[in-house]
């Protein structure tokens, strides 16, 4: 097996997190790798968590990790690519402390209503949201260390309303 890391899943990761005001999860936290030489027929991704005596012994928060089966997520469209870090996503807990929630409530039902709330909001041009992500949510300078800076252009001058902080200059 092969392990690769995917810094740009991570950003849409953290869109996803922040589009749905997930706050008991941390971007910073919750990383994707792409593996590469499974022989599984069916599963997509797996979602790993550093257990609580690993947490205790390291001296180390709980962390997450999404590994994309590359043999199986790279066939998917970008609809069920996005269902797949949905369903993932809703795998860990509200405690963020390295356990799981299971498939009783990480279920199609639940991934199919979340992901059609995001596809409406990435599909409502962008001149007709009042902001991004929607749930009027700008980004301070916190967002912007996180990352995130692509989700909001806020008029020059303007703070961020959610935080009542300044907002920085784009940097790119």
């Amino acid at each position: 097996m092969e392990y690769v890391p995917e810094p740009d899943i991570d950003k849409e990761v953290a869109r996803i997190i922040a589009f749905f005001e997930w706050d008991h999860l941390d971007p910073k936290r919750v990383r994707t790798i792409r593996s590469r030489g499974s022989r599984s027929r069916r599963i997509l991704a797996r979602c790993h968590a550093l257990p609580k005596a690993m947490q205790t012994g390291l001296a180390l928060p709980a962390h997450y990790v999404i590994e994309l089966v590359s043999e199986n997520y790279d066939r998917l469209s970008e609809m069920e690519k996005t269902k797949t870090l949905i369903h993932e996503l809703l795998h860990i807990p509200a405690t963020f402390g390295g356990g799981f929630r299971h498939h009783d409530y990480v279920h199609g039902r639940r991934v199919n209503k979340l992901y059609e709330e995001y596809a409406r909001h990435l599909s409502t041009p962008r001149r007709h949201r009042k902001h991004s992500p929607p749930r009027s949510r700008l980004l301070s300078e916190d967002c912007f260390r996180e990352g995130l800076q692509s989700f909001c252009r806020p008029p020059p001058g303007r703070g961020c309303p959610a935080t009542a902080r300044p907002v920085l200059p784009l940097l790119n």
